[in-house]
């Protein structure tokens, strides 16, 4: 696995302007991570709002998502093995 890489940013649609109104800003890129949970609970105590806490997906990973501060979001993927 390549840690630290963009995994996961993609949206099939033939109405473009449409899944823009729709997901906004909660539309956020992936990034691969060795350790969901751990990573989720750092982002957490550095002051970064969880959105979706540490979730699994079956035969995909594990995924959470936050935002810091500054209202940025993003998503992490612990890719099943």
């Amino acid at each position: 696995m390549n840690k630290h890489r963009f995994v996961w940013h993609d949206l099939n649609t033939k109405d473009l302007d449409g899944a823009k109104r729709f997901y906004g800003e909660v539309w956020p890129p992936y990034v691969a991570v060795a350790n969901t949970d751990s990573l989720c609970e750092l982002a957490s105590r550095l002051g970064a709002t969880v959105m979706v806490p540490p979730t699994d997906i079956p035969d995909v990973g594990r995924f959470a998502c936050w935002s810091d501060p500054q209202q940025a979001s993003i998503a992490v993927l612990q890719p099943a093995r």
